[in-house]
């Protein structure tokens, strides 16, 4: 049986700093990891197990530093047509608060949509390196 793309492209969607996501091979099914819990129950058992078997039957789905969430940001800048929007956005994405500023002028400058599909087709990208290195089948 094959993952489907859109539900590791959910996890990385909601993915923090602090949880985690796992792929569980045996039962094929995505779990979160995070501070003892596992899929929002305290159960110190299985978070051990997955801790334990990481890299046999559990398998981490890419994190948030595997993501580069900035350099998506400055290559959808490059992708955006107007000279004029793209000197705001390399404004926004400098120094402190990058992340916030640059949601914040995507959505002043009314290119939501356009950042959110290409967001979408990059985390598809990331979801595919991840299956074909883990040889996990999947499908759109």
């Amino acid at each position: 049986m094959a993952i489907r793309l859109s539900e590791i492209v959910e996890a990385l969607e909601l993915l923090s700093d602090d949880m985690e996501y796992v792929y569980d091979v045996v039962d094929q099914n995505i779990l979160l990891v995070w501070d003892g819990m596992v899929d929002g129950e305290y159960n110190p058992q299985l978070y051990k197990e997955i801790m334990e078997d990481w890299d046999e039957r559990y398998l981490f789905l890419p994190g948030r530093h595997e993501m580069n969430e900035y350099g998506m940001m400055e290559d959808f800048i490059e992708s955006v047509t107007s000279d004029r929007k793209r000197e705001i956005l390399f404004n926004a994405i400098v120094g402190r608060g990058a992340f916030r500023r640059f949601k914040d002028t995507v959505r002043d400058l009314n290119l939501d949509d356009d950042w959110h599909r290409y967001r979408i087709h990059c985390l598809e990208n990331i979801a595919k390196r991840w299956c074909e290195k883990n040889e996990i089948e999947y499908e759109q």
